[in-house]
């Protein structure tokens, strides 16, 4: 279940100093933090750190920022590039980054030189910048006092300097911590022999890392969400998968999947050109497609079949790089939802020879597992039958599946219930509505949960949700009990303990998780009617927001069954995609997102890069050109904005776009979805566009 986002957690995670005092620490192991147990032991009687919070990062912030860039010659960037590359605490923070996002981090880095005594970070300050260790050594400090015993800082205020718990040298790391959470310095770091150190401070740090991967997530859905077997997922599944899948980086030859294999892995290209060869009756290879489009999507089928592989498919021209997501995962995480798939795949023609093919499959005996022998079978004619021929051998008994987890269904919403159902509404002060709304505007799990609301069905979910004060030492929720409430953390400290199998009962297990405000945790056992899966625990008295299972299940399950009908209507009613057919108007209705401006409120510029169009729902619109002249005033509900960008040669926006009036509501849709999805209206639009703008298309 998940419990986490946003709250407090446990900083002291340096298990990696956990070592003999003095012992040098070249390479991955050093840490400011002074984890584990250091010449006083075990620390269980370590007073909590304080100030701790994960940081985050408004829309606002990331308009107005700029990459930092200090220059550096290609030995520096190779150097430091090897050292995050090697250095397994550098991979936590920075290996889900690309090429091109490492280079970034490394050109922000920036260059320190220490002397002897130089005291680089101190215990109990802020944390303002992280460092890689390029040359020298470097002593790490701890200071704790004696249990019960009052702290006695120096003279100058900061904590004595404690013992020493690590050197560290050459490709070692330290100050990543209180970046990552707000928290204040755990440990001393000194010079002992002058070297240099490469720094990224804070904002960079928070800006290049923290916020990669939330784009990765939406690029990554984005992905996802044309896929057919997927469609039937709500928006919070399919950020789930999102974040299930695992970049793979392949070279020109590489096999990824191979003919007659168990398809157990699923693949999504990112980048580059792959492609897929069938085996003919002679044993050469003929190619039957090639992928070079980013979102391009393979193997598919292992997600809810056990068919063998169709196809090989291999890495080409110059390699390529894939997202990957394995069955075992999928099912571990989603597997509630596989039934509900596998009923749709019926609706979908490019499927219905597999779902015929294994109903028809009944084997009775071993040779029938394995399919007829060479002589038995006859030699495909065509590459269509050697297609087919692929997915008619039933899959093998693999067993029960391992901890499986019990009783989980998706909670059904019936008409009778929708139409009898009253919201609940608990009242609340201005100041708590607002509180609710910031926790869940800045928190990514709340986001998944609730982002896609309308404001008017957010507001009708923040009031439903009711206060619940808790004492300390309370069991908020526990293990194994059927799950009726989702919670928020609006006051207090809460600790999550799971239970593994085969330990006792009464036992609530090892503490996975510490929580504070902003934090939620319930969420999943009432998407799927599932056991709950950890104990939630009350360490001092808190205050929670809860949602009970019956207004969670209604408000947010009818919000997404009815968004994406009211879509198709609008679409449907829209002129200008009257020349699509109803399944390509389905397609579309399900990928556009909509977007709220107040009045005035500019959202295009001319001369900014197209990267995606708008089509008007309500209100009205400007456009508008370098002087402000008035272009055009679009009012009429359909109206479609920004695709002359996306037709231009250069790419770029021919004019301004603003909300007029009170404001506009708008739906958007992505460059690659415009290509795909809209290229039977193209020639239309650049008609409309040439007989009615001063400035060529054609024009670069």
């Amino acid at each position: 279940e998940t419990v986490g986002g946003g709250g407090s957690k446990d900083a002291a995670v340096g298990s990696a100093v956990a070592n003999d005092p003095g012992k040098d620490a070249g390479g991955p192991v050093g840490n400011e933090e002074g984890g584990g147990e250091g010449p006083h032991g075990p620390a269980a009687g370590r007073r909590r750190r304080s100030g701790v919070s994960a940081s985050t990062v408004s829309a606002e912030d990331r308009l107005n920022w700029k990459k930092p860039v200090h220059d550096k010659d290609d030995s520096i960037k190779a150097m430091l590039r090897d050292i995050i590359k090697t250095n397994e605490r550098l991979q936590v923070l920075f290996g889900h980054l690309d090429e091109a996002e490492t280079a970034d981090v490394i050109m922000a880095m920036y260059p320190g030189s220490f002397s002897p005594g130089d005291t680089i970070i101190r215990q109990g300050d802020e944390g303002d910048a992280f460092w890689i260790v390029e040359s020298g050594q470097y002593e790490i400090f701890v200071y704790r006092p004696p249990e019960g015993a009052a702290e006695k800082p120096t003279p100058d205020g900061s904590p004595p300097l404690g013992d020493k718990v690590l050197s560290c040298t050459k490709g070692a790391c330290f100050g990543e911590l209180a970046l990552m959470y707000n928290a204040p310095r755990a440990a001393t770091v000194k010079c002992k022999e002058a070297g240099k150190a490469w720094g990224l401070d804070r904002e960079s740090f928070q800006m290049m890392v923290t916020t990669a991967e939330s784009t990765k997530k939406k690029k990554y859905e984005e992905f996802l969400t044309p896929i057919p077997i997927l469609k039937d997922l709500n928006h919070y599944e399919i950020s789930q998968l999102s974040d299930m899948l695992e970049p793979q980086d392949h070279k020109a030859g590489d096999v990824l999947m191979k003919q007659g294999d168990p398809g157990d892995n699923f693949y999504i290209l990112e980048s580059g050109v792959a492609k897929a060869c069938l085996t003919g009756e002679d044993g050469n290879e003929v190619v039957a497609k090639v992928y070079n489009t980013p979102g391009d999507y393979f193997g598919e089928l292992a997600l809810l079949t056990s068919a063998p592989r169709r196809a090989t498919v291999y890495a080409s021209g110059g390699g390529c790089r894939v997202l990957g997501l394995s069955k075992e995962k999928f099912n571990r995480v989603l597997g509630p939802i596989r039934r509900r798939l596998e009923a749709k795949m019926g609706d979908y023609p490019q499927y219905a020879d597999i779902i015929r093919q294994q109903a028809e499959c009944e084997p009775s005996s071993p040779s029938d597992l394995m399919g007829p022998s060479d002589e038995e079978e006859e030699a495909p004619k065509t590459k269509l039958e050697l297609l087919l021929r692929q997915d008619t051998k039933a899959p093998q008994d693999l067993g029960p599946v391992r901890d499986r987890r019990a009783g989980v269904s998706a909670p059904q919403v019936s008409q009778y219930e929708a139409e009898h159902w009253e919201k609940p509404v608990f009242d609340k002060t201005q100041e708590e509505k607002d509180m609710i709304a910031k926790m869940i505007e800045e928190n990514s799990k709340l986001q998944v949960l609730f982002g896609h609301l309308q404001p008017a069905a957010l507001s009708d979910v923040i009031m439903a949700m009711y206060p619940n004060s808790v004492e300390a030492g309370t069991d908020v929720i526990k293990q194994g009990d059927v799950g009726d409430a989702f919670y928020i953390v609006a006051e207090g400290e809460l600790h999550v303990h799971v239970r593994r199998p085969g330990e006792d009962e009464s036992s609530k297990g090892a503490k996975v998780l510490e929580l504070g405000p902003g934090s939620l945790f319930g969420e999943l056992a009432l998407l799927y009617n599932a056991p709950r899966a950890a104990t939630v625990t009350a360490v001092s008295d808190s205050k929670l927001w809860g949602l009970d299972a019956d207004s969670f299940r209604l408000m947010l399950r009818t919000a997404e069954a009815v968004e994406p009908k009211e879509n198709e209507d609008f679409v449907n009613n829209c002129e200008a995609f009257s020349k699509l057919n109803r399944f390509e108007r389905a397609e579309l209705a399900a990928v556009l997102e909509r977007e709220l401006f107040d009045g005035d409120e500019v959202f295009a510029r001319k001369g900014d890069v197209a990267d995606r169009m708008f089509i008007l729902e309500d209100g009205a619109a400007i456009a508008f050109d370098e002087d402000l002249n008035e272009l055009a005033r679009l009012s009429n509900p359909g109206s479609i904005m920004g695709e002359v960008g996306l037709l231009a040669a250069d790419g770029k926006r021919r004019a301004s776009l603003k909300a007029a009036g009170e404001g506009c509501s708008v739906f958007t849709l992505d460059k690659d979805f415009f290509d795909r999805m809209l290229k039977p209206l193209h020639d239309d639009m650049r008609e409309v566009a040439m007989r009615y703008s001063k400035d060529p298309l054609t024009e670069a």
